[in-house]
């Protein structure tokens, strides 16, 4: 009988060392049109192309920005928001941006002069090393991605996330290097994962699990009985 009730509390220790943990929840939000027909990679894209793939979107997704004459495009800004689920912490990030000419092949700097997260978080260093992968040719789209380093996750868990980019100097000119940067955006999408607390709601047992606790259940009561008759 002892080693029958052994028995019995191994299987149910190996029920519960079966339980699924909870699963991190993947949030995902976009802004602009990120189901363009603009493939990343894509050279020669026309101001006609650009317009078709930003028709109806809300700014900074639908228009050029910056000018040859006027300056540079600066201080564009774009705001998330979403719910990450209560007791929950994220636990990663990335951002995408779709963006036509943004890496110039007449400078020899980096061409975002500031990025940054609720004004506070500086990803410029990282947004520049995305851009200057890129081929650097006039009328090139190209859809950068970022990894949001963890110390920028407490900023991210409120549910809004705010995004300012500048850019800097020369742009890409029919004719050769311009004084100005003139980008156009067409979509950006922040993915987040976030991770259940260390007290979230107890998880429905998988078919094998309930199966091991009801043979363990089993074992136990075949003891009890065993004891009764003995």
């Amino acid at each position: 009988m002892r080693s029958l009730s052994a028995v019995a509390i191994l299987i149910l220790a190996g029920a519960l060392s079966l339980t699924v943990p909870a699963k991190a929840d993947e949030i995902s939000t976009s802004l602009g049109n990120p189901f363009s027909s603009l493939t990343n990679g894509q050279t020669a894209v026309t101001s006609g192309a650009y317009a078709a793939a930003v028709a109806g979107q809300l700014a900074p997704f639908n228009a050029f920005c910056g000018s040859i004459s006027g300056g540079d495009c600066t201080n564009v800004t774009w705001t998330f928001n979403y719910t990450v689920p209560a007791a929950d912490t994220v636990t990663g990030a990335t951002l995408i941006l779709g963006i036509l000419d943004i890496e110039s092949s007449y400078g020899t700097g980096n061409p975002v002069a500031s990025f940054t997260l609720d004004g506070t978080d500086d990803l410029t260093s990282l947004l520049n090393t995305a851009a200057v992968a890129t081929n650097s040719i006039a009328g090139e789209y190209n859809i950068l991605q970022i990894n949001i380093p963890g110390t920028d996750f407490m900023d991210l868990s409120d549910g809004t996330a705010t995004f300012d980019l500048t850019l800097a100097g020369p742009g890409h000119g029919i004719l050769g290097p311009t004084a100005s940067h003139v980008s156009g955006f067409v979509y950006s999408t922040l993915d987040i994962t976030a991770t259940a607390g260390s007290t979230p709601p107890p998880p429905m047992p998988e078919p094998a699990t309930s199966a091991l606790v009801m043979l363990g259940l089993a074992a136990l009561a075949t003891t009890a009985t065993l004891r009764k008759h003995a």
